[in-house]
């Protein structure tokens, strides 16, 4: 039996939740680059100039797409752990643990094969990389280094998190719509949530 669409949030909430301490634990041993609080105040120093009229938009926008561009690259260490424990997480764990991550466990549901046949780390792969933003961060860290020009790269990574908010959304619908309760990632990958 497909499992109900409050089971799924409140699992997805709980294991999104320890994504974010896991990820926060290993990035506590980055240093800190004093760029990152320089690019930030220059930012706002910006964004201030921009709103008290000091500068026009062209150089705002000038400005703010090097300064952005420049924090994405600086958080390409953090960005990298942040994948890694997703992989680990939504693909690793519920392979080795019968299709479930702790919020799903907590919540009695786990990820099966739609027809039946045994869950592959392939199918937790493309699920998770459709499902967590995985498919989008990695796209993201691969564009940092190919596309040199800050505004294309400032502008592509906002669609990219347009487009992964969308295909979100989408799955969102279908989850809560279609008669087996499979969102995009589910269907994409053939598995589906259910009890158990």
């Amino acid at each position: 039996m497909n499992s109900s669409f409050i089971k799924r949030i409140f699992a997805f909430l709980i294991d999104i939740f320890i994504v974010n301490i896991v990820v926060s634990i290993f990035t506590m041993f980055i240093p800190i680059s004093e760029n990152v609080a320089k690019l930030n105040e220059q930012l706002m120093n910006t964004t201030s100039q921009y709103t008290s009229g000091e500068i026009d938009d062209s150089t705002y926008l000038s400005l703010v797409y090097d300064t952005q561009y420049d924090l994405e690259k600086e958080s390409i260490p953090i960005n990298i752990i942040s994948v890694v424990v997703l992989l680990l997480y939504f693909v690793v764990l519920p392979y080795y643990n019968n299709g479930k991550t702790v919020g799903k466990k907590l919540n009695n549901i786990k990820v099966v094969k739609a027809d039946g046949s045994k869950l592959e780390m392939n199918d937790l792969v493309i699920r998770s990389l459709i499902n967590n933003s995985i498919f989008i961060s990695l796209l993201k860290l691969v564009l940092i280094f190919i596309i040199e020009n800050h505004k294309i790269m400032v502008i592509t990574s906002i669609v990219l998190t347009y487009i992964q908010s969308f295909i979100l959304l989408i799955s969102l619908i279908m989850i809560i719509f279609t008669k087996k309760k499979q969102g995009l990632h589910g269907i994409i990958s053939k598995t589906e949530v259910v009890e158990g």
